[in-house]
C-alpha cells in the first residue's frame, strides 16, 4: 500500500530573555497531523523501520532552553523538552490464531495511544570550561525518558528511560596557507552505563 502525504500544522508560541551572563527560552508548540507515517515497531526483511499511516495524532510541548555565562571561563548550558506524543483513536491489525491453528487478520482498536519511539521528557546539560582562548573541555550529560517501540502502549514493548555522559575537547587555531583548523577529541559514555536506544517487535494472538 503506498503510503499518503503527511499534513501538519504547527503552532508556536516563544519567549526569549538574554543578559550578557544569563538566558532564558520557552517555547510552547502544538503540531497537528493528518495521516502522519510514523514506525510500527516492526522490521522489514533487511531491516528497515516499517511505517503506517494514521489519520489522526498530535505532538505538543514546551521547549525550555537556559544558560548561565560566570565568566570567560565557564558556561553552563541547560534544556528541557517536555512533551505529549499521542495518536488518536489508534486501531492496529494482527493474526490471531485458535486452537486449530486457523488464521484470521482481525482489527485491534486501542484508543489514545502514544507515538513510538517518543519520550515524554528530554534533557540535557553541558558544562563547558575555557581555560584559554579557543580551547573548550566539555561535559556533556543526556537523559531520554522511557519510550515505546511501537505503537500501543503497552509496557511489554517499553524502553526504559537512560541518562548518559560525554567528555569533548575542541581547539581551533588558524594557518595562513590553509585557513581554520578544529581539532575534537571526544569520549562517549564515560561512566559506561549499560543502556538500550532502540528495539523492535510485532503482534499476534494464539488462541486469545
Amino acid at each position: 500500500k503506498k503510503p499518503l502525504a503527511e499534513q501538519l500544522i504547527n503552532y508556536e508560541l516563544g519567549y526569549e530573555f538574554k543578559t550578557f551572563f544569563y538566558s532564558l527560552g520557552v517555547n510552547f508548540y502544538l503540531m497537528n497531523y493528518k495521516d502522519q507515517l510514523i514506525p510500527t515497531g516492526e522490521k522489514n526483511s533487511v531491516g528497515y523501520d516499517i511505517m503506517t499511516n494514521v489519520p489522526e495524532s498530535f505532538r505538543r510541548g514546551v521547549e525550555i532552553t537556559q544558560a548561565f555565562k560566570y565568566n570567560d571561563f565557564f558556561r553552563w548550558d541547560l534544556s528541557l523538552t517536555l512533551s505529549q506524543n499521542k495518536i488518536i483513536n489508534f486501531s492496529t491489525w494482527a493474526y490471531h490464531y485458535d486452537k486449530d491453528w486457523n488464521e484470521t487478520y482481525q482489527e485491534i482498536v486501542l484508543g489514545d495511544t502514544d507515538i513510538a519511539y517518543s519520550p515524554s521528557i528530554i534533557g540535557s546539560q553541558k558544562l563547558i570550561f575555557t581555560p584559554f582562548e579557543n580551547f573548550n573541555i566539555s561535559y556533556i550529560g543526556k537523559y531520554v525518558g522511557s519510550q515505546y517501540f511501537d505503537n500501543t502502549s503497552s509496557e511489554d514493548r517499553m524502553i526504559d528511560a537512560y541518562f548518559i555522559q560525554d567528555v569533548k575537547l575542541d581547539y581551533k587555531f588558524n594557518i595562513k596557507t590553509i585557513g581554520e583548523i578544529e581539532l575534537k577529541f571526544m569520549v562517549n559514555n564515560i561512566f559506561d552505563e549499560k543502556y538500550v536506544n532502540n528495539a523492535y517487535g510485532g503482534i499476534w494472538y494464539e488462541q486469545g
